[in-house]
């Protein structure tokens, strides 16, 4: 079954589908949404990101976004992600842990562009659940593993059996 059906239903048109308002949408899209500004400070954050962090909004709005990141987040932030959106305006696919109300680690993906509007400048953030993404790395790591040691195994035996 395809998730994205060939033919729309003939008894639809456009004007009877809803579509959710853009407040909705953001609200509830399926990554989490934040405007920051340069220094950090979140000035806007949907419900999709707090939700995944386990906090109010107003225990995210005000803060600095480091302060949610773990310290090898904020590491990264200080020596890449701060100095490459300065540069070049984006940054993509940055793999980082941000914490949990109740302090576990939560991976994720984050992207970002620096805009520039009439009052300044602004950072917008895309983040990503990235759970799945790390388990699967896990497993090809294990498997790697076990072919390299196959592989030695097998390059021994020959060469035991040609000496």
């Amino acid at each position: 079954m395809s998730f994205w059906p060939l033919t729309r239903a003939p008894h639809m048109t456009v004007e009877q589908v809803s579509l959710p308002v853009t407040e909705d949408l953001y609200e509830h899209a399926p990554c989490g949404l934040l405007i920051t500004l340069p220094n950090g400070t979140i000035e806007r954050a949907n419900l999709t990101f707090c939700r995944w962090l386990g906090l109010e909004r107003d225990a995210v709005v005000g803060r600095r976004f480091q302060e949610l990141l773990s310290l090898a987040g904020k590491a990264f932030l200080q020596t890449h992600w701060a100095p490459t959106l300065l540069a070049q305006g984006s940054i993509a696919e940055v793999k980082v842990e941000l914490i949990h109300a109740d302090g576990r680690p939560i991976p994720m993906m984050l992207n970002a562009v620096r805009r520039e509007y009439p009052s300044g400048y602004l950072h917008e953030v895309a983040v990503f659940l990235a759970e799945e993404r790390n388990k699967y790395e896990r497993e090809l790591l294990a498997a790697r593993k076990i072919a390299e040691e196959l592989l030695q195994q097998q390059m021994t035996v020959q060469s035991e059996l040609t000496s």
